[in-house]
């Protein structure tokens, strides 16, 4: 498992959240921005990294999933809809680049991409059921149990018919 924030998108949420001032927010914000603004380089390396993966299994199915919105859509009275709606929009943007990473894989690549935002609407972090650990959890910004399931589902529901029955005669 490869995560695509671990290729020169600096550790987001964990570092720039911190302390919710509207200055600090703004910061934030910005830094979101110049972190997942560098789309050309981070589209390359994903790139890169696919193709390795694939030279060094070539009969696997590669399934590269993009990530939920970690916030629920807040309400324009919240005072930290800026930074939450600008962590949701930078989220969006790093699945375009993960998937056009995909989709510019020679055919020969047996690589899919999954979409996993629809399956994660109304479970973000301020919602009533998340599927998203907050702050101050040590797991904070990853999938809980029930995301982690939600992520399965969506993987399974995108896998070739019969491939799974395949993998387990396999085992």
């Amino acid at each position: 498992v490869v995560d695509a924030l671990d290729h020169r998108v600096p550790d987001l949420f964990e570092r720039l959240v911190g302390e919710l001032s509207l200055e600090r927010m703004h910061d934030a914000r910005g830094r979101l921005a110049r972190g997942v603004g560098h789309d050309v380089q981070l589209g390359s390396d994903l790139t890169n990294l696919y193709v390795e993966v694939a030279d060094a299994a070539p009969k696997a199915l590669i399934v590269v999933t993009g990530y939920p919105l970690l916030f629920k859509p807040p309400a324009d009275t919240d005072p930290n809809a800026e930074i939450i709606a600008g962590i949701n929009l930078a989220t969006a943007r790093l699945n375009c680049v993960i998937e056009r990473a995909v989709a510019t894989q020679p055919t020969e690549v047996n690589i899919r991409y999954v979409d996993v935002v629809a399956a994660f609407a109304e479970h973000g972090i301020g919602s009533t059921v998340p599927f998203i650990h907050n702050l101050p959890d040590p797991e904070a910004f990853h999938p809980n149990a029930a995301g982690y399931r939600v992520y399965a589902d969506a993987i399974k529901a995108e896998l070739p018919a019969g491939w799974l029955d395949k993998q387990n005669q396999l085992v």
